[in-house]
């Protein structure tokens, strides 16, 4: 039996560690105050091939974060795009109130927003920017909301 070239070696090696490049997964931001909601989404997107950071987001009373007072979170610079449930949260139509300085704070850090909300007055905002979704979303609509913020970031 002859001795594998150099070449040779170098291929089976590649090959054994199966070194092609692979794809490399999206990261969501997901804040919600609910930990019940924060897992089940989060199992989601895992599921659905996305990796979930979980965050319970501003809380009561005064409803303040990182994101929401000026301060730098660092979980945002982690993030692909962050999914926001506001339903307990107040203040997205108000200009200054925690849920619109932290739906602010995303969209000046380049992330794209998925929304979860009670209600949602007409978009001040670009549709590739934010998207909305019902309350209790299920799992198809979360994925499907995700992935098309994520398309259309890939744009901008």
């Amino acid at each position: 039996m002859e001795p594998a070239t150099h070449t040779e070696v170098t291929a089976i090696v590649h090959e054994m560690l199966d070194v092609t490049p692979a794809t490399t997964r999206k990261t969501v931001l997901l804040v919600s105050p609910d930990g019940a909601d924060r897992e089940r989404f989060g199992g989601w997107l895992e599921s659905g091939g996305i990796d979930p950071i979980n965050c319970p987001g501003p809380h009561a009373p005064e409803f303040s974060c990182l994101g929401t007072s000026n301060c730098t979170c660092p979980l945002v610079g982690l993030a692909d795009v962050a999914v926001l449930d506001i339903r307990r949260l107040p203040g997205l139509a108000t200009p200054g109130r925690s849920g619109s300085r932290l739906l602010r704070y995303y969209l000046e850090h380049g992330k794209p927003v998925v929304l979860i909300a009670d209600r949602y007055r007409k978009p001040r905002f670009r549709p590739e920017q934010v998207f909305v979704l019902r309350p209790n979303p299920g799992r198809e609509s979360l994925l499907l909301a995700v992935r098309a913020v994520l398309r259309e970031a890939a744009t901008w």
